[in-house]
Order: C-alpha cells, then sequence, then structure tokens
C-alpha cells in the first residue's frame, strides 16, 4: 500500500480559516490521492510561541505535511513552505476544513496566485496576533 499524503488545512476556532497568517491550528488528513480519499483526521494546535511564526514550515514538516491547502497566503509564508518541502494550493474557501480539504481531493482546484499581499496589510499577522495591548 502506497503511503497517503498529509494535508494540512489552517483553522482558527474550529472552522476553515481563509487566511494561513491567522490560523491557530491546522486540520491533518492523511489522503489517497490516487483513490481520491481520506483516510484519518486530527486537529492540532500551532505550539508557536511571539515571535516564532517562522517555524511553521518546520513545524509543520516535523508533522509529515507535504501539501498545505489555504485560502489566502503571502509570498513569503508560500516560499518558507516550498523550502520545507511542502506543495501550496491556495484560493480555496468554505467554513468546515474537512469539506475543504474534501472538495480539494475531489475537484482540485489549483491556484498560482498568491491571494494575501504585503501591500494590504499594515504588520505581519503574526506579530501582530501575540500583540498585547
Amino acid at each position: 500500500m502506497k503511503k497517503p499524503h498529509r494535508l494540512a488545512v489552517p483553522v482558527l476556532d474550529g472552522r476553515f480559516c481563509p487566511h494561513f497568517g491567522r490560523a491557530e491550528g491546522f486540520l491533518l488528513g492523511d489522503a489517497d490521492l490516487e483513490a481520491n480519499t481520506i483516510c484519518s483526521l486530527r486537529t492540532v494546535e500551532k505550539p508557536i510561541k511571539p515571535g516564532q511564526c517562522e517555524s511553521v514550515p518546520q513545524w509543520l514538516r516535523s508533522l509529515a505535511v507535504d501539501r498545505v491547502l489555504a485560502g489566502g497566503m503571502g509570498m513569503v509564508a508560500r516560499q518558507s513552505l516550498n523550502a520545507a518541502g511542502m506543495e501550496v494550493v491556495t484560493g480555496l474557501s468554505g467554513e468546515d476544513p474537512a469539506a475543504v480539504m474534501r472538495h480539494w481531493l475531489t475537484q482540485r482546484p489549483v491556484s498560482d496566485d498568491a491571494p494575501c499581499r504585503a501591500e494590504d496589510h499594515v504588520q505581519r499577522h503574526c506579530r501582530r496576533s501575540f500583540k498585547t495591548e
């Protein structure tokens, strides 16, 4: 039996997080890409401390993730994930992270753009999410 691919979908409050940088965790799914089936699902929280956003790609890689399915993602995050050996798919949408994963698995929509651009933001999301008032 072929080793399944591990997919990661960003989540926030248990729902699909359309912006990768704002996710509090990920839904991980082991998938057979030839049969278009998901073998298992589990949610993991990011164990990232303030100022350590750059470690997310290596952390995902340590979880054996080989493909990240997201809504929007900036070029730096995309390049970091690619450099860590993961493929990135953007442009996805929905509420239920498992449904987003299943939709990609059966429809395989692909986007080569990066809907999140630096000029859209005042500061980096990962830094802002840990900002204390």
